[in-house]
């Protein structure tokens, strides 16, 4: 792993989230937590970056994304009404669109979409980012306007219906940032790269863990064609996940509602 010189930290959250599995049939089902694919558009909005203009700007290359379970997360099935909104039935403009509602001409779909929400526990599902890209101005820009809550476009967690918070949590220099070598056992905060992973512990402290795979997008090229993908393992309720790593990971430290130490792995 590449030491990084400064890392920004940020929490997402909302009430619900849906990140569309990119294998999925026409029964949208969701990750647990946002691909890197995700969170670099989320980021790219924040900016003002144009749509399917910023994968190069946000490749694998240039930066680096980790993500973390803050909150105990489960998955709905829920079904919406899709309306049919092409211009040639009436919604070419507002007079049109009102025109059809008033008359009730409008065409709806009922179709299975797969939700995110957090369990009783917890009013909100909550998703930590740790951020760094080689280009400065950049990340100086993006730590403004996540401290300041002042972003060109409004954040949201996979749909844009289901609107999100970002809140800052620390922008930290390399001074709190240490490499730990491989074949030590770590309790990974972040999710994790299923390759780099030489084995799992399974601690009294955390009993009756749950580790899950999932399958997902590391980044785009032209044409949201998928570049590369990984599979990636999470805790389903947001605890460590204690292994042997293959690499070396990340330790961080910083303060935020409390002193916090912690260790991290990349999308990557």
């Amino acid at each position: 792993m590449e030491l990084v010189n400064r890392l920004l930290i940020f929490d997402l959250k909302g009430p619900l989230g849906h990140f569309r599995k990119f294998y999925t049939n026409a029964s949208s089902l969701t990750y647990a937590f946002p691909p890197r694919t995700v969170v670099t558009g989320l980021i790219a909005g924040l900016l003002g970056r144009e749509l399917d203009a910023y994968y190069e700007e946000f490749g694998t290359d240039r930066c680096k994304v980790g993500i973390s379970i803050q909150s105990a997360v489960k998955k709905i099935m829920q079904t919406v009404n899709y309306i049919r909104t092409k211009d040639n039935d009436g919604f070419g403009s507002f007079q049109g669109a009102l025109k059809t509602f008033i008359s009730r001409r409008l065409v709806s779909y009922p179709t299975l979409i797969e939700m995110v929400m957090p369990t009783e526990n917890h009013k909100k599902i909550t998703y930590r980012v740790y951020f760094s890209h080689s280009d400065d101005a950049l990340m100086e820009e993006l730590h403004a306007r996540v401290k300041q809550g002042r972003f060109v476009y409004p954040p949201y967690l996979g749909l844009s219906e289901l609107l999100a918070g970002v809140e800052f949590v620390a922008f930290i220099g390399k001074e709190h940032l240490r490499q730990i070598s491989p074949k030590n056992l770590v309790e990974l905060s972040s999710v994790c790269n299923l390759k780099i992973i030489e084995d799992l512990e399974f601690q009294e402290k955390y009993p009756s863990l749950q580790y899950v795979e999932e399958k997902m997008p590391l980044e785009f090229g032209k044409g949201r064609e998928i570049r590369r993908h990984g599979n990636f393992l999470h805790e389903q309720k947001g605890r460590p996940v204690c292994a042997v790593l293959k690499t070396a990971c990340l330790e961080i430290d910083y303060e935020g509602p409390d002193s916090i130490a912690e260790c991290i792995t990349f999308l990557e």
